[in-house]
């Protein structure tokens, strides 16, 4: 009697320890895959801005440009900053109150923002939360690189968040 309560002990130590490497290989997974997420928005200049029938966000409301944001993924909140850029840290510093905000996007919806695109620093960052729990967060630039003018994004980075890993652990 005694060996079947020892057997059953070591076996409840081992299935706890085999959920413990899966917990830890599921956050590590997500770690590792952020390396090769790649971006969800895509970003272009408007032509007719007041034609789309979209969701607004409004930086500037005497900005003469629109730019429209897509993006292939559920968005659960998109938030824009006021930021500066600091030489020496490298960086972008977001400013703490936030400029508007949307909340429950569906994929592929069209986001148009009535923001100034400055030639050189940019100004303004959007912090998109994924439905995923993923974060991304970058600026908004003019692109000169081309022969005709277009929109670019600077400083693009993925942040995994609390939220992303309990996804990742329980998808």
């Amino acid at each position: 009697m005694m060996v079947w309560t020892e057997i059953s002990n070591v076996s409840a130590i081992i299935t706890c320890i085999l959920f413990l490497f899966y917990i830890a290989g599921s956050v590590w997974g997500l770690f590792r895959k952020k390396k090769y997420i790649t971006t969800s928005v895509k970003l272009d200049y408007a032509e007719n801005p007041e034609n789309i029938d979209v969701f607004d966000l409004v930086v500037n409301k005497m900005a003469p440009e629109v730019v429209l944001l897509t993006s292939s993924c559920n968005i659960s909140s998109i938030r824009i900053y006021n930021c500066e850029y600091d030489p020496q840290k490298n960086r972008f510093i977001r400013k703490k109150q936030c400029i508007d905000s949307k909340k429950n996007i569906p994929a592929n919806t069209v986001l148009r923002i009535r923001c100034v695109v400055p030639e050189g620093i940019p100004e303004n960052q959007i912090v998109i939360t994924r439905e995923d729990g993923l974060k991304e967060i970058f600026e908004i630039g003019a692109d000169n690189s081309n022969v005709g003018e277009g929109v670019s994004i600077a400083g693009y980075r993925i942040k995994a968040t609390i939220g992303a890993c309990l996804y990742q652990i329980l998808k």
